[in-house]
């Protein structure tokens, strides 16, 4: 008999040619694994109690129109490169690219109809298949051991036995068939057969062709990469509306702009469709550079952050485009600007490149290595966001699978709506909110409704309602109602409208007549500042409202158009709505105008009169309502509007001394590359609280900026108390205070509102929940307000009595006239 000598850890088997082959080491056949009753038992167990790692990422593809953010997404997935690629319709969503490298990921798409549960499912079944197999082999070891005759001879304490040196000698033809005859494992997958049968088809078939022809050993080294999920987003303003609704700060975006375009030119909106021209198209933002573009799309990306502690989240990676035709220049004079300028959006930043796209879809050696940087650098930086390392249960994943549990069901609706398969906004006072299976279905229906495109056979009423909703940016409650007709969805109409007015789509106001209409800011149309905005007098210039982040937020300057549209037409008779994409005016009082006028980073606001007198002198209440309205506005901005929350801005004043915003090395200002540039985005503010009020950077003996009409009616309010005071001390204001009182306060009282608070009797455990809360409560002026209100709620107990008292502990003598003197 020919023997075999072993190494470490392996067993000869020797005896006939049948028994050779059929060894209890082969694997399980594939029609077992995927049908066998053991099989199915890890299949209910995965849907039972399976969890997983759901390491799918969004990669939303960000920029301006045509400037290649689809050839971007070929060029990743190593497709050809298309000259004439047409324009994207809204938002194109890719399937899942499963465990890719720096290759082209086009050789990572999932096979057939299978989805990210049918994977993760298949691998659990796999993984637990093998764990079993493993079990099974150690007791047929076990087993096989045991067969021998236990040695006579005992080995004596001093003997050093090392398995590393033992050899077994073993011939099968003497050891009985502990592993049955090739007919008896035959008999036995006939048996696990029928056990199948009798099942039935428990396993989906997405999961056995997933299975089929795989070694179980195959399972123990499955990859935990990450899975790209790619969405290319339309570049035009109608589209860029709708955007905030998919996006999510558990993604990667990646920012596109084009490398052979001036940064500080205007920027010209261009469509391109199927077997047509490349044409220019009106915008609402007609006048934006190709900076501004990107700083939009930088402003929209950092408004996802939802804490003080994720200010790196979301990513963002910047792509230059076309640097076949261009150099790198214009990406190092882009860094610059967003280093010196922009340096909250920076900290999204993670990384810059430079591609060319034409080189797609060529063999890996010859692709652009930058393309295989990119690829790299998306994947690294996916791999350090937060959801890829929380584990989910497997039936997260199969929508269609019941859950039980209401808090589950919540918890599933938002992991859904992060991975991109559904959309959903819970609605705190609804519990009937709308959940879209379709995201694509839902950009069809909200570009049909916000769009002025005209249909077929409309009576000449609703063709004027659509001429309303393009020249003035008003959707008439009739155009809606005749929309969602047409639509059929007159039962989601509330629902959608949520939707529209959480996201920007959609602003409510009242008309003349005190109806429902809402402004769609993206249909907004411009006008000229200079015709919307009065004289300046001395001593009274405008304010202006000033934003950490250097950039108006989308959709603030709507929102705040809105609110003081409905001040106004509470003051006055005559019709308010002058509401423009840049700007506004209001008529506030018999004589006095206000005005507002957006530029890129800054809020422009400034009161007048029709007579040319000194609005303060001539109306005083009414400048004085303007600042406190205006200060409010803020405040329930900030509270409502969930994409503000990560923005503080200042009331400032502009000054005219020193040369703002510019390069020193050239002298020219960094958006408009103009030497002694008057712009409001390119001057340089200072906030109106500061005292002195002056210029650190002027030259000459005078450092004073002009005073802002804020100012003056501060300074006219004091003068007037103490000009009226007596010389007695008057009692308090009996009564409680309003919560405007108290939002004006929160708005004074700064660092040491939890002083305040615990002066009147607030509990201790409510101040330390709101200063540990920084979604709800982000800044100073948020957490003051709340701790107000919690101590106003308290009912009769709180008076002005008793914050006369608080006020006056603490030493705020000026606090305390000013509120609680009566005056």
């Amino acid at each position: 008999m020919k023997e075999k000598r072993l190494k470490k850890g392996q067993i000869s088997c020797h005896g006939t040619p049948d028994t050779q082959q059929s060894s209890w080491f082969e694997p399980i056949p594939s029609y077992v694994t995927a049908r066998g009753p053991r099989a199915i038992a890890a299949y209910k167990r995965a849907k039972a109690t399976g969890k997983t790692f759901d390491r799918r990422v969004k990669v939303l593809l960000i920029g301006q129109d045509r400037v290649g953010k689809t050839s971007v997404g070929r060029s990743l997935k190593g497709e050809p490169f298309r000259a004439n690629e047409t324009s994207t319709d809204g938002v194109k969503m890719h399937v899942p690219l499963k465990n890719p490298g720096v290759r082209p990921w086009k050789f990572c798409t999932m096979q057939g109809e299978t989805t990210a549960y049918h994977h993760k499912c298949a691998e659990y079944i796999g993984r637990e298949l093998l764990a079993e197999a493993k079990a099974e082999e150690t007791r047929a070891y076990e087993e096989f051991v045991n067969t021998f005759p236990r040695p006579t001879k005992r080995p004596r304490s001093t003997d050093r036995l090392s398995l590393d040196s033992l050899e077994l000698i073993v011939d099968l033809t003497e050891v009985p068939d502990i592993f049955g005859s090739p007919q008896n494992k035959s008999r036995m997958n006939e048996e696990w057969l029928s056990g199948t049968e009798q099942a039935g088809n428990s396993i989906p078939n997405e999961i056995v062709r997933l299975l089929d022809g795989k070694r179980k050993e195959e399972f123990a080294e499955i990859p935990n990469g990450i899975w790209p999920v790619i969405w290319d987003l339309a570049g035009q303003a109608v589209y860029r509306a709708i955007h905030p609704i998919f996006m999510s700060p558990q993604a990667v975006y990646v920012l596109v702009f084009d490398l052979t375009k001036n940064l500080c030119a205007t920027a010209q909106c261009k469509v391109k469709c199927e077997g047509q021209e490349e044409l220019e198209i009106p915008a609402p933002d007609s006048g934006d550079t190709n900076l501004d573009h990107i700083m939009r799309w930088l402003d929209l990306v950092h408004s996802l952050r939802n804490s003080e502690c994720s200010e790196k989240l979301p990513p963002v990676l910047i792509v230059g485009s076309h640097s076949d035709c261009a150099d790198s220049k214009r990406m190092d004079i882009l860094k610059q600007f967003l280093s010196r300028n922009a340096r909250v959006f920076s900290e999204h930043i993670v990384q810059t490149l430079t591609i060319d796209n034409t080189r797609a879809g060529q063999l890996s050696s010859e692709e652009d290595p930058q393309i295989l940087k990119l690829r790299e650098e998306i994947l690294s930086v996916a791999d350090t966001l937060p959801h890829t390392k929380i584990e989910v249960p497997l039936k997260w994943l199969e929508v269609e699978n019941k859950v039980d549990e209401e808090d589950d069901f919540e918890h599933l609706l938002h992991f859904l709506h992060d991975r991109g398969t559904i959309v959903y906004h819970n609605r705190v006072y609804n519990p009937d909110g709308l959940v879209v299976l379709d995201p694509q279905w839902l950009i069809d229906v909200l570009c049909k409704i916000i769009t002025a495109k005209q249909q077929e056979k409309e009576s000449l009423h609703i063709l004027s309602l659509r001429q309303d909703l393009q020249e003035k940016g008003i959707l008439h409650s009739q155009l809606l109602d005749h929309a969602c007709k047409n639509l059929e969805l007159c039962d989601i109409k509330d629902s959608l409208l949520f939707i529209m007015k959480r996201f920007n789509l959609l602003c409510e106001c009242k008309d003349e007549r005190n109806n429902p209409i809402y402004l769609v800011p993206c249909m907004l149309t411009t006008k000229p500042v200079e015709d919307l905005m009065g004289p300046i007098l001395e001593g009274h210039a405008p304010v202006y409202i000033t934003f950490n982040t250097n950039y108006v937020p989308a959709g603030l300057f709507s929102r705040l158009l809105v609110l003081f549209g409905e001040w106004a037409a509470s003051k006055t008779s005559c019709e308010q709505q002058q509401l423009f994409a840049n700007g506004a005016r209001f008529f506030v009082g018999n004589v006095t105008c206000l005005g507002f006028a957006s530029s890129k980073s800054v809020i422009k606001v400034h009161i007048w009169t029709l007579d040319n007198s000194n609005p303060i002198e001539s109306e005083p209440v009414v400048s004085s309502e303007v600042s406190r309205v205006l200060k409010k506005s803020l405040l329930i901005l900030k509270e409502k509007c969930h994409w503000l929350r990560a923005v503080s801005w200042e009331i400032c004043g502009q000054c005219k001394l020193c040369p703002g915003k510019i390069d020193r090395e050239t002298g020219k200002c960094f958006r408009h590359q103009e030497q002694g540039c008057r712009h409001d985005d390119c001057a340089h503010y200072v906030p109106v609280n500061c005292s002195p009020f002056c210029c650190k950077d002027a030259r000459g003996p005078d450092l004073r900026i002009g005073r802002t009409w804020i100012q003056a009616v501060c300074e006219y309010t004091s003068s007037q108390r103490r000009k009226d005071a007596p010389q007695m001390q008057l009692p308090p204001i009996n009564g409680s205070p309003s919560e405007e009182v108290l939002e004006d306060l929160s708005h004074d009282i700064g660092e040491f509102w939890k002083s305040l608070g615990r002066k009147l009797k607030v509990p201790n455990s409510n101040i330390e929940a709101i200063q540990a809360d920084n979604v709800q409560y982000p800044g100073v002026k948020e957490k003051s307000f709340q701790m107000l209100m919690d101590w106003l709620d308290r009912g009769e107990s709180a008076t002005f009595d008793k914050l006369s008292k608080a006020l006056k502990a603490l030493g705020k003598a000026r606090l305390l006239e000013k509120y609680c003197s009566g005056l």
